[in-house]
């Protein structure tokens, strides 16, 4: 999602807290990318994994020993979160329809923010990522700062990352439905169902948004996981399924 120092800062104090519950002690494995958390997962190199609709779909698909424990909610309360399209505020593009032949940066090929939601958004204008210049930036923080640069015309990125940056100069163009959020993804091959009961009932006992006690224990978690958590279901990423029935996400941008 992030570059890495922002991301061990967010996720270490959760892990810390996670950590006298069950007994045993946290090392992050951080990777710039969706595909090798995947690969490591099945080898059985990672108990946990934080990861979005799309990658977690994917990786339940091929090992289905990927058990879904919480998902995140945000500071409403919500479980789920959007995508969007935005633009720089001085290129003079205020329509998606603008965007044929522009230049679209984009997250990484399993992100679900990337070609996939970037692609819906798209058709609702008329086009598709293939009628634009797309390559894929790595994170979304990098989609964001390329755009402000001037690097790329337009990009597709988390709505609420996107918002981070908006003040330097970003223009939404479009926002996509809501999809169920980012979830903690439990490796039944490496965790016993005592462990993962663990891990869900610590993370779900707290109640940040209503309980000032609570509040304060989050307070140095990282935006996406501060407020709170429900449980998981494997049901509630079909929206996902149903979404990749018509299209094929490729591995490499068009120049």
């Amino acid at each position: 999602m992030l570059q890495k120092e922002k991301v061990l800062r967010q996720i270490a104090p959760m892990l810390h807290y996670l950590e006298k519950p069950l007994g045993q002690f946290f090392s992050i494995d951080y990777s710039e990318s969706y595909a090798e958390i995947l690969e490591n997962f099945q080898e059985k190199k990672i108990d946990l994994a934080l990861l979005g609709p799309l990658p977690y779909v994917q990786l339940r698909e091929k090992y289905p020993d990927a058990e879904p424990i919480v998902r995140f909610l945000d500071k409403d309360g919500k479980g789920t979160y959007t995508c969007s399209l935005i633009t720089g505020i001085e290129s003079g593009l205020s329509t998606t329809a603008a965007l044929k032949g522009k230049r679209l940066a984009l997250t990484q090929p399993p992100s679900t923010c990337g070609y996939l939601c970037s692609n819906a958004l798209l058709q609702q204008a008329g086009l598709t990522v293939q009628n634009t210049e797309f390559r894929y930036m790595g994170n979304h923080q990098e989609v964001a700062l390329a755009v402000i640069r001037g690097e790329f015309d337009a990009g597709g990125l988390k709505t609420s990352i996107g918002k981070q940056y908006a003040h330097l100069g970003l223009r939404f163009l479009a926002e996509s439905k809501s999809f169920p959020g980012f979830l903690l993804v439990a490796n039944k091959q490496t965790l016993s169902p005592e462990q993962i009961t663990i891990i869900r009932d610590t993370l779900l006992q707290l109640r940040p948004l209503d309980n000032a006690a609570h509040a304060a224990q989050t307070r140095t978690w990282g935006m996406n996981v501060r407020y709170g958590a429900t449980t998981a279901l494997d049901s509630d990423y079909d929206i996902i399924r149903d979404a990749l029935q018509n299209i094929t996400i490729p591995d490499r941008g068009n120049f």
